[in-house]
């Protein structure tokens, strides 16, 4: 049996037009067990993070960068230059030959270099839910989506009577904003989204999605 060899191969992504997760910039791919919150990648300081791995020779090593420790945090690989992952996104590749080779600087959830950095105009989105049918847990109401960070337990909505939950919360115009209403504070008392009108968050589940244009917009009641 051959032993199989390894060469470095050096990660780095700029995270330039983010705004980078406490808990850090993380990788994972098939190299290391798609395991998002154990692979942490360095801060050079200039905007850009940077690992140096051993991966396996004549291979191709999958992979996502992670603003932060965990999937809902994974970036969004563009089909240009990415390869399906099974679950309805991309993984980004690269092919190992038998010299140490780098892959990057490129900017997180994009194909290329950063450009430049501009400030995102914001509208005000309210978003409401009708919580009749459910029993509401002691911690309240909450909402969670990819405009604060995926987090079940950081925002409260506030309560209306009547079985109606709502808040007014600023989300980057010109955006996807995907989220969803939680009754409690934790994932697993996150909604079950109908597929009719969510779209595949890759993990066999549906999340709710909007577009943000230049003015207020709302998400008016529904039933969790």
């Amino acid at each position: 049996m051959v032993e199989p060899t390894y060469v470095d191969a050096t990660f780095i992504v700029d995270m330039s037009n983010q705004t980078v997760s406490p808990n850090g910039v993380h990788i994972a791919g098939s190299f290391q067990g798609w395991d998002p919150s154990t692979t942490p990648m360095n801060d050079n300081g200039d905007g850009t993070y940077s690992i140096t791995l051993q991966v396996e020779t004549n291979s191709t090593a999958s992979f996502k960068f992670i603003n932060g420790n965990d999937w809902p945090q994974q970036e969004t690989v563009p089909s240009e230059c990415g390869v399906t992952d099974g679950f309805g996104g991309f993984n980004r590749t690269i092919y190992v030959l038998e010299e140490n080779v780098a892959y990057g600087a490129v900017c997180f959830s994009e194909c290329d270099e950063c450009g430049i950095v501009v400030e995102p105009e914001t509208v005000m989105v309210l978003f409401q839910v009708n919580m009749s049918n459910e029993s509401v847990s002691p911690q309240g109401v909450h909402l969670a989506g990819n405009f604060q960070g995926w987090n079940p337990n950081a925002t409260v909505m506030t309560d209306l009577g009547s079985g109606n939950y709502e808040i007014l919360y600023e989300v980057p115009a010109n955006t996807q904003a995907q989220f969803r209403f939680v009754n409690g504070s934790e994932w697993i008392n996150a909604e079950t989204v109908p597929s009719d009108y969510g779209i595949d968050n890759g993990f066999g589940e549906n999340i709710q999605n909007i577009r943000c244009w230049g003015h207020k917009y709302g998400i008016w009641p529904s039933l969790l």
